[in-house]
């Protein structure tokens, strides 16, 4: 006899094995223990919050959901942040992609010392056009989902801090950049 279970439910019934287990450990080294009520909706919670972060959305550059080709020789730069407010750090990723939309360089780098998602932004956006001029790359275009990161590049802002100081850097490396 052949039992299948569907993925999600076996998503969430691990989750309730991980909730009961964190549970316990819990109990025995915090004295806290939750009802099995709130189990349940942890674990569905956790199933929800794994499905949603995992929901694959495709590559888009436009609003029709296509994507655009850059013309003959161009580069393009995308990066995105993952930052937390509470130990101030950050971790990027980067990709430059030719006009073909073939990955010509991708990184990653965990930064520390931030006081704001923007800065950690910024910083992750000179780093890749760092990257792409230590590769003699000329980045054509930047694409990052903060919108206030690429106005301060555009205007070259000035104000007297690290974060100035990084759209200063990032301005001056790629003053032909179109964001």
């Amino acid at each position: 006899m052949e039992f299948w279970i569907s993925n999600s439910k076996l998503e969430k019934a691990l989750y309730a094995c991980w909730c009961t287990w964190n549970n316990r450990n819990n109990c025995i080294f915090h004295n806290r223990c939750s009802t099995v009520e709130s189990l349940v909706f942890k674990a569905e919670q956790h199933a929800t919050y794994f499905e949603q972060a995992n929901h694959v959305v495709p590559f888009s550059s436009n609003v029709n959901g296509t994507w655009i080709a850059l013309p003959l020789g161009f580069y393009k730069l995308n990066v995105d942040v993952g930052f937390s407010v509470s130990d101030k750090r950050a971790s990027c990723g980067m990709v430059i992609r030719d006009c073909q939309g073939q990955v010509i360089l991708s990184a990653s780098k965990a930064f520390s010392g931030f006081h704001s998602a923007l800065q950690a932004e910024l910083r992750a956006i000179l780093f890749g056009l760092e990257m792409a001029h230590q590769r003699s790359l000329l980045v054509h275009y930047v694409e990052s989902d903060c919108q206030l990161a690429i106005q301060k590049i555009k205007k070259g802002s000035t104000a007297a801090n690290e974060l100035a100081h990084n759209v200063a850097k990032a301005h001056s490396l790629q003053d032909d950049v179109s964001v």
